[in-house]
């Protein structure tokens, strides 16, 4: 209860010795200087994410739990009404360059422009959609061939740089949240695509591979895609919830040969196991947000149990009249699926091995971390000694909420504009250059054990 309320303000963290960011050539607003502090960019261009920055949401949902519940329950079937075109992602076999990279399946949504003819999209969306797809949310359809194209050409030629979305668990790119984020980065010229995890946002999978933490190949694999369909574009990355530990798992297995300018992560978990211990320990999430997730991922499997069953049939596999699969929990849904699809031996050992925490030292990303202490969802034991380690880290913690939330007295999502704003600050005030460091991470002679 001492931390119920609607007043909310912002705990920074960050290294001493912040990066040192290039900015662009010409006159700038720091007089004649050719770089600047991470830390100290932040606290001049982004009052957002500073410390001791204060700011009201919605005084009705006064804590953690009503703050998620509004975000996941509330109608804004009305708000955000931005337009996705749906490309399909092939994931080829695991090769060399991609040696976890998984034979399979995505979607990738773009955010494009309102149609001008609203017939011409609705003729469009029946002769796109595949055969045996379930109904696209609304304003979501397939591109045609020459539309994907076009909007290769388009974003080539533009000025605005890209924003890849990776989003959460049971999430994609029809949650309020992220059509809201969409929404004012595309206002803002930015060029916005959300890729859809396998299976998820009414994507369909083709083989036995589901979301993980661990995946990062499917990551890895679509920006470098990206990148070299539209090599001169900058690439920023933000990430919700799960989504956030992906992000936090590639930049730390890319370290040095990142290619991302930027990455903000909202709601990261980035500790699994303690997030799960967390979850579990109070009454909203033992009760609401772990069942509903639960029950979400119960749903997949049995959306998609014939292809699954065809691939792992090991794994995925129940009797009729049994009741086992019926799935209450999240970590019961992981003791049966995902770490026996994987490999591990255990729910514990998938979430040490999907946690960011081990791999946040070898990041050389600027990378912000926003969090909320009254998360109900995620673990609030945020990494604050890894932070202040790492210069390209910035960790910014504020009192409330919720997961994912940030809900204001309008509906909207108060991290929308945080986030734009910074993006916004990085393209119009820093070069493409990377940033200066001499930051080597400081290993113990046991970090091989930690899979660093």
């Amino acid at each position: 209860m001492l931390s119920w309320g609607f007043h909310n303000r912002i705990h920074a963290t960050y290294s001493e010795k912040s990066v040192a960011l290039k900015l662009k050539s010409g006159k700038n607003d720091f007089a004649t200087l050719n770089v600047i502090p991470f830390s100290t960019f932040i606290k001049t261009l982004v009052p957002e994410f500073t410390d001791g920055y204060k700011f009201n949401l919605h005084p009705f949902l006064f804590n953690g739990a009503l703050q998620t519940l509004y975000a996941s329950k509330a109608d804004y079937s009305n708000d955000f009404q931005i337009y996705y075109g749906r490309c399909m992602v092939q994931y080829p076999e695991a090769n060399f360059e991609y040696p976890h990279l998984h034979l399979g399946q995505a979607t990738a949504d773009f955010v494009v422009d309102p149609p001008k003819e609203i017939d011409e999209w609705n003729y469009l969306y029946n002769q796109t959609l595949p055969a045996g797809w379930p109904r696209l949310h609304p304003r979501t359809r397939f591109l045609t061939a020459q539309e994907e194209q076009d909007l290769v050409a388009d974003w080539t030629s533009n000025p605005g740089s890209i924003v890849v979305i990776i989003h959460g668990l049971a999430g994609g790119s029809h949650e309020p949240g992220i059509r809201d984020v969409s929404q004012h980065l595309h206002q803002a010229g930015f060029n916005v695509v959300t890729l859809n995890s396998r299976g998820c946002c009414r994507s369909k999978l083709s083989t036995g591979r589901l979301y993980s933490a661990v995946e990062t190949d499917d990551l890895r694999y679509f920006i470098d895609e990206l990148h070299k369909k539209i090599p001169n574009k900058p690439i920023y990355l933000l990430g919700f919830s799960l989504g956030s530990a992906l992000v936090l798992n590639y930049l730390g297995e890319e370290g040095k040969k990142s290619i991302i300018k930027s990455a903000v992560t909202i709601g990261a978990p980035v500790d699994l196991l303690d997030s799960h211990y967390h979850l579990n320990h109070s009454y909203s999430g033992k009760y609401i947000f772990d069942p509903a997730v639960a029950s979400f991922l119960s749903n997949l499997v049995k959306v998609n149990f014939p292809i699954l069953n065809r691939d792992k049939p090991e794994v995925f596999s129940y009797e009729k009249k049994s009741k086992d699969h019926l799935i209450r929990r999240i970590v019961d849904f992981d003791r049966k699926y995902t770490a026996p699809a994987y490999g591990f031996v255990s729910p514990k050992y998938y979430y040490e091995a999907g946690s960011p925490l081990t791999k946040l030292i070898n990041i050389h990303t600027p990378t912000v971390l926003l969090n909320s202490l009254d998360d109900p969802v995620v673990s609030c034991n945020l990494p604050v000694d890894e932070v202040k380690a790492n210069p390209y880290l910035y960790l910014a913690a504020s009192d409330l909420g919720g997961h994912l939330a940030y809900i204001q007295w309008d509906g909207g999502f108060w991290f929308s504009k945080a986030v734009s704003g910074y993006f916004k600050a990085f393209e119009s005030k820093l070069s493409n250059e990377p940033a200066e460091s001499d930051y080597k991470p400081q290993l113990s002679e046991y970090s091989y054990k930690t899979g660093i």
